[in-house]
């Protein structure tokens, strides 16, 4: 099987990346992806002991948070070089506005709900990982007492809060993976349909826009796409000649327990064309 879309604890994911790895032998998994939100520390950690794990071939990941003329989508990166100059700037600029985003949520929690949260442990938080996000003040409130679990607390404070704009947007981050020797893929295009009401006429002018600026390809096969939102993908994707992708957004079963690894791409043939781009063949 194939999962070209898995987080771990490097980001908002439940497990670390050699706890992952006992996961995906249980679930038959044998060609991965770990693309952490905005954040490569899963990769470089699996990659300094690949050699160990000659039973399942990696390809190196990212899934950066974009937004394109007002509409927010998620960019999946595969294949670059984390040391290129593009890349590690895009980085930066992210890393710099994530902070920038929690220390603006910290601040509304106080002013909104008369929530403290010292500053020291903030930065405790923002100095042991890259990426951090809304998930990781969830566990805060959940410690602290005042939520029960990460949907409730999302469901009494963290959903109440909006923020200004601090995402880079999708075309910064398809060049920086494209300079970088990546590709660039849209991640669970039905999700941005159902944020903004888009038809597939919609979406399909919206994927092409972003192919003129390097897009290639769509995660047509995910975990809450219906047969018939991946068969419209797929159909779009063979359109505008684009690669078909997969992952099922594996989180962990507390994060995100409908999420199950592997089970969206049981037949590796299906996403051979993007295997082959990192000349992996099964």
């Amino acid at each position: 099987m194939v999962d070209l879309h898995i987080h771990t604890n490097y980001s908002d994911g439940q497990y670390s990346v050699s706890e992952l790895l006992d996961k995906l032998k249980e679930a038959g998994v044998t060609v991965f992806s770990i693309t952490d939100h905005d954040e490569i520390g899963g990769c470089i950690e699996f990659e300094s002991i690949k050699d160990e794990f000659s039973d399942v071939q990696f390809i190196r990941g990212i899934e950066f948070s974009t937004v394109h003329n007002g509409v927010k989508m998620h960019i999946l990166g595969y294949g670059f070089d984390y040391s290129h100059t593009a890349f590690q700037n895009i980085l930066t600029e992210i890393k710099e506005k994530r902070k920038a985003r929690i220390l603006n949520l910290v601040d509304s929690l106080n002013e909104k709900f008369g929530i403290e949260i010292a500053r020291k442990e903030i930065d405790n938080l923002l100095n042991s990982k890259t990426s951090v996000g809304k998930p990781d003040i969830a566990k805060i409130l959940i410690n602290k007492g005042f939520a029960e679990s990460i949907e409730d607390a999302f469901a009494k404070y963290l959903g109440q809060i909006t923020f200004p704009n601090l995402k880079i947007t999708a075309q910064q981050a398809i060049e920086a993976v494209s300079k970088s020797g990546g590709i660039a893929v849209l991640a669970h295009p039905k999700e941005i349909m159902q944020d903004y009401g888009l038809s597939y006429l919609q979406i399909e002018e919206l994927i092409n826009d972003l192919k003129n600026i390097g897009l290639r390809g769509i995660e047509c096969y995910y975990s809450t796409h219906s047969e018939e939102n991946t068969s419209e993908f797929i159909g779009i994707a063979n359109k505008h000649n684009l690669l078909i992708s997969c992952g099922s957004d594996f989180h962990g079963e507390e994060v995100k327990p409908a999420a199950k690894l592997g089970v969206v791409c049981k037949n590796i043939s299906i996403v051979q064309d993007i295997l082959d781009t990192f000349n992996i063949y099964m």
